[in-house]
């Protein structure tokens, strides 16, 4: 992906939760991506629908995400490094 394809990515809302991506959703503000578990009730009272008859298995897949081309403080990078080996445990 060149940089100016990734800077069209980079418009729009942010949401702190998937709540309130949702809600935004319902509410015609733009589609969202979310697990299904979470979107479930959502999709039963046809408040949201989902457009298409595909499903993605993650199983156990998280995801760990910092700011683009700022270098972590040190806090954080001790945080980093212990969350990963944690995970590499199980």
């Amino acid at each position: 992906m060149t940089p100016a394809m990734a800077k069209r990515f980079d418009r729009g809302a942010r949401f702190a939760s998937s709540s309130l991506l949702l809600r935004a959703a319902a509410m015609g503000q733009g589609v969202a991506l979310a697990r299904e578990r979470l979107a479930e009730s959502w999709l039963e009272s046809g408040n949201l629908v989902r457009p298409f008859p595909v499903s993605v298995e993650l199983d156990h897949a998280y995801w760990l995400v910092t700011r683009h081309g700022i270098e972590p403080r040190r806090p954080l990078r001790i945080f980093i490094a212990w969350l990963k080996q944690q995970a590499s445990l199980t």
